[in-house]
């Protein structure tokens, strides 16, 4: 059965992002939520157990599953833009001496393992905040739970916690995923998510050896550029600095490693 569309569900996964504000969509089976600012919206209409919105009207830009080449763990399609050589893989714990966007996230997602639990504060158009936890991952909406990711499922508690079908990827890997597709972080990943197009990534090591991290996309639904960048130290695997621009201002994170919160569960 359709329920929300994707906007509502992008708000509840997106709530860091701060698409709270954007209508509903039409609904379609398998559509994922939107993870960033509470209930974020993404482009597309999401599927829920839950009944659909009455009087939505769809938003624009191709439904996730359309997109050739999106791949549930978050992964792009491999445009030579945005790729380029991916060379040897380092051994674990190793720095490679020109990392790829590929390694900047492998890194991300091991310091957030590190940390135990991360917090994301979302500062900008859409505020939220959204928690991870290497395995798991949820929106916060008025300071307790609005969506929750584990165990690679997702529910929704606007819903009465109604489980959302699908295959979720929830979690480090979610995090790294909204980034590399959306520019933005996002507490849940599939791949009926609408990711944007023309991405293109690009990774270089700062004169104090950090890395840097530089997203551009286009955003069908945001209707225009999207462009992203993080700063991160290899050696902790910690994003030091992060934001964004798309068409309706500048977002930045505030990003608090081993952040104290509850364990990240589906309330009962």
């Amino acid at each position: 059965m359709p329920g929300p569309s994707l906007p509502r569900r992008l708000a509840q996964i997106l709530l860091v992002a701060g698409l709270l504000a954007a209508p509903a969509a039409s609904c379609r089976e398998g559509a994922s939520p939107s993870p960033l600012s509470s209930p974020t919206a993404f482009a597309t209409p999401a599927e829920t157990a839950a009944g659909p919105t009455p009087g939505t009207t769809p938003p624009a830009g191709p439904p996730r599953s359309a997109v050739p080449g999106a791949s549930p763990t978050g992964e792009p399609s491999p445009t030579a833009a945005a790729r380029g050589s991916p060379g040897p893989t380092p051994a674990a714990g190793e720095t490679p001496a020109t990392p790829t966007a590929r390694a900047f996230w492998t890194a991300a997602a091991r310091g957030i393992a590190a940390a135990g639990r991360l917090a994301v504060t979302v500062e900008g158009p859409n505020p939220g905040e959204l928690r991870f936890e290497a395995r798991a991952s949820a929106t916060i909406v008025d300071g307790a739970p609005g969506f929750v990711c584990v165990g690679g499922r997702a529910y929704d508690g606007q819903s009465a916690w109604t489980e959302v079908r699908g295959d979720w990827t929830c979690g480090a890997d979610a995090f790294a995923a909204g980034f590399r597709n959306l520019g933005q972080p996002i507490d849940a990943w599939s791949d009926s998510v609408p990711r944007d197009d023309a991405i293109r990534e690009t990774v270089r090591v700062t004169a104090d050896g950090r890395w840097r991290w530089d997203y551009r996309g286009t955003s069908a639904y945001f209707g225009g550029r999207v462009t992203a960048s993080a700063l991160l130290d290899p050696a902790t695997g910690r994003i030091v600095q992060a934001s964004r621009t798309d068409p309706t201002g500048d977002t930045t994170y505030h990003l608090r490693y081993g952040a104290s919160f509850p364990p990240i569960a589906v309330p009962r």
